[in-house]
């Protein structure tokens, strides 16, 4: 059975990669390799994301049966988020050179060099995070977390919570201002802003988050002892001299996937999601020819096959489920029902919209709708109250609720995929972990967001 799985996975990859490179319409293909993920990989999971999966699927069948959407509705909904599981999987193949060419090792004396402290090390792995996901989205995650993994087990006392909190810190404020980020586009149908005027006050914004949160967690281990002492293993003089060469190499690969991808999405080849799985594979089949004989790649492709597919496919039965629910709920009546309600609701409130509309994505992302939904939804509703303020302050509020969302929703992706990487629960990541975190910045974000609205304009 679990060979079926893994080969759904990479079946997956493949049907993306055709449609990409041929224009293809593979929907009905993909609707059917999505169902086999969700009837064969759920044995697999754990069993908290067992139960999470199961709820989500079941809910989200109930409404395409209920409201007795046709077919097409049904595989738009199965097919929704499964981009996401490509980009998980390709990017998975990165571990397969950082492993066999010891990169990890040369990252890692090279942080232990330059990240002293742990204040900077937060930093460092944040800002880094940050930078990647602006094009390589979900792709980022397991590309940094396999870079810095050993590097922060052997400092880090409470490693899991710093690397989770990091790294999905740096990802979810990524989609303030990146070009790829789909919120932005949403946030921009839905209120007329273009990307190139939240570019700006995004960033800025994107910043403030990430200066915040690392002084927090630097707050928080002050005095904690840290094991510079430690090597993450030890490096002969021919290795340490190397080990900048292989940073560079690694930086590289990261830039030349970035590039792809842009020229990609410029050429109009695929979707976004697409052109970072075809940059990905690209990269990936230079860097291991690259490496040559000398290092043990067999091996790692026979890693990545036991292990490696496993660390993404363990999640795609929940992204097929998520697709579902949420593909479903947009396509329903319900999505208008609550559209309507939420609209009175808002009409009382007025000026305070402002506030209440990021407040309720929150909140909604908690019950498991995706924040994609929620900005479609009150965006809409925004923008007929007619409120004394620019369209790109509502579109930075929006933003902003949207960004937060991915935070402390324990159903968000990067949550969920924090939480298999550090072998967490969800639950810990999201509440325990980011609460603080995002009740101080949704504050200091919202009053930032009025007052660059009303400036920008006279920029």
């Amino acid at each position: 059975m679990s060979q079926i799985y893994k080969t759904a996975i990479l079946a997956l990859v493949l049907m993306n990669l055709i449609e990409t490179l041929t224009g293809a319409d593979l929907t009905p293909a993909i609707f059917i390799i999505a169902v086999i993920i969700v009837l064969f990989g759920i044995p697999f999971i754990g069993r908290s994301f067992k139960i999470i999966t199961i709820i989500f699927f079941l809910a989200g069948l109930a409404i395409l049966i209920w409201c007795k959407l046709p077919l097409d509705a049904w595989m738009t909904a199965f097919n929704s988020m499964t981009g996401l599981i490509c980009i998980l999987t390709v990017m998975q193949l990165f571990t397969i050179p950082i492993e066999v060419g010891k990169y990890n090792l040369a990252v890692g004396h090279l942080l232990k060099r330059i990240c002293r402290g742990e204040g900077r090390l937060y930093l460092f792995i944040t800002l880094i995070t940050n930078i990647f996901s602006c094009i390589l989205s979900m792709g980022s995650v397991p590309i940094v977390f396999s870079l810095i993994e050993d590097t922060a087990k052997k400092r880090i006392t409470n490693y899991k919570r710093f690397i989770a909190t990091s790294i999905s810190r740096g990802f979810s404020l990524s989609t303030l201002w990146a070009p790829g980020a789909a919120t932005i586009f949403l946030v921009g149908q839905v209120t007329g802003v273009v990307w190139s005027r939240i570019f700006f006050p995004g960033l800025f914004l994107a910043l403030i988050g990430i200066t915040i949160s690392s002084l927090l967690e630097l707050k928080r281990y002050k005095g904690s002892p840290l094991n510079q002492g430690l090597e993450t293993e030890i490096l002969t003089c021919e290795e340490k001299r190397k080990a900048g060469q292989k940073v560079w190499h690694i930086a590289w690969a990261i830039v030349l996937v970035i590039l792809l991808t842009m020229i990609f999405i410029r050429l109009k080849i695929g979707a976004s999601s697409s052109a970072v799985v075809l940059s990905g594979i690209l990269v990936f089949l230079v860097w291991t020819f690259l490496l040559g004989k000398n290092f043990n790649i067999k091996g790692g492709i026979s890693n990545y096959w036991h292990k490696g597919v496993l660390k993404a496919a363990d999640l795609a039965p929940f992204f097929v489920a998520i697709g579902v629910f949420s593909g479903a709920f947009q396509k329903s009546y319900l999505a208008v029902l609550l559209e309507q309600s939420l609209q009175g609701v808002a009409h009382g409130l007025g000026l305070f919209a402002v506030i209440l509309i990021p407040l309720s994505i929150m909140v909604l992302a908690l019950v498991g709708l995706h924040p994609f939904i929620s900005v479609v939804l009150l965006g809409q509703i925004l923008m007929t109250l007619q409120l004394p303020l620019p369209a790109i302050t509502l579109a930075l509020c929006l933003n902003l609720g949207s960004s937060i969302a991915y935070m402390v929703s324990p159903f968000a992706g990067i949550i969920m995929t924090m939480a298999k990487f550090t072998d967490s629960t969800a639950v810990d990541v999201a509440i325990r972990w980011n609460w603080l975190f995002s009740t101080i910045y949704f504050v200091i974000g919202i009053s930032l967001a009025y007052f660059l609205g009303m400036i920008c304009p006279y920029l």
